[in-house]
C-alpha cells in the first residue's frame, strides 16, 4: 500500500485559472499588450517546453514582469478561490488512513500556503514545495525528490496526483506512480499510470 500522496496545486487541488489569467493580463497591460484568453494562458503555462515569459510579456520580457505578476497575484490568488469538488473528502479520507500528504507546485511555496490556508486545508499537508525551493521545477523530478526527503519517504511509497504532462513526466522521472486528474486543466496523456475522474478515486491507487 502507498503511504504518501503528493498533490499538484493549480488544476488539481484548486481552480485558480481565472486568477492566474487576471494577473498575467495585468502585467501585460502594464506593457501596453492586449489581454489573452484564460484558456490560452493556462495551456501555455502547462506546456512541457515553452518560453512562457516571452509569450506573455514580449521579446523584452524580464524579471520585472514576473515581479509585477507576483505582486498582483498575491492579492488576486484568493479571488473566488475554491477547492475542486471532492478534494476535501479525499483529504479527510487520506488523513483517516494515516497517509502523509504534501504539495509540489510550480508556483511558489508561499502562494501555496496562502491559498491552502484560505481554503482551510493546509493542516493536511506535511510539506509544501514550490518552484522557489528547487533549481529545476517540474517536469524535472527535483521537486518530488525534495518532497519525499521532507516526508521521510521513498518513491515506491508515493503517488503524485496532477493534471498536466509536466506532472506526469516528473512523476515518471522520480519513480513515483503518476495519477492524472481529469478534472483539471491538462489533457490526458500516456505517461500517466492511472487516470481518475473524481478525487476520491485516488484511494484506489494506494
Amino acid at each position: 500500500m502507498k503511504t504518501i500522496v503528493i498533490f499538484d496545486l493549480d488544476g488539481t487541488l484548486v481552480d485558480s485559472g481565472d486568477n492566474i489569467g487576471e494577473s498575467i493580463n495585468y502585467a501585460r497591460a502594464r506593457k501596453g499588450l492586449p489581454p489573452l484568453k484564460r484558456d490560452e494562458i493556462i495551456a501555455k503555462v502547462n506546456a512541457l517546453t515553452f518560453e512562457s515569459a516571452k509569450f506573455f510579456y514580449g521579446e523584452n520580457a524580464g524579471e520585472a514582469d514576473h515581479k509585477i505578476f507576483e505582486a498582483h497575484y498575491e492579492k488576486a490568488c484568493l479571488n473566488n478561490l475554491k477547492l475542486y469538488d471532492g478534494i476535501t473528502d479525499l483529504l479527510k479520507a487520506l488523513s483517516d488512513r494515516g497517509v502523509k500528504m504534501a504539495v509540489a507546485t510550480n508556483a511558489t511555496s508561499g502562494f501555496a500556503r496562502i491559498m491552502l490556508d484560505y481554503a482551510g486545508v493546509s493542516r493536511y499537508f506535511a510539506a509544501m514545495v514550490g518552484a522557489d525551493c528547487v533549481a529545476n521545477p517540474k517536469p524535472a523530478p527535483d521537486m518530488l525528490y525534495l518532497t519525499l526527503d521532507r516526508l521521510g519517504g521513498a518513491s515506491k511509497e508515493a503517488i503524485f496526483l496532477g493534471d498536466s504532462l509536466k506532472d506526469m513526466k516528473a512523476a515518471r522521472a522520480a519513480g513515483i506512480t503518476g495519477v492524472f486528474a481529469e478534472w483539471g486543466y491538462g489533457v490526458k496523456n500516456a505517461l500517466a499510470e492511472r487516470s481518475i475522474q473524481k478525487p476520491i478515486e485516488a484511494l484506489e491507487a494506494l
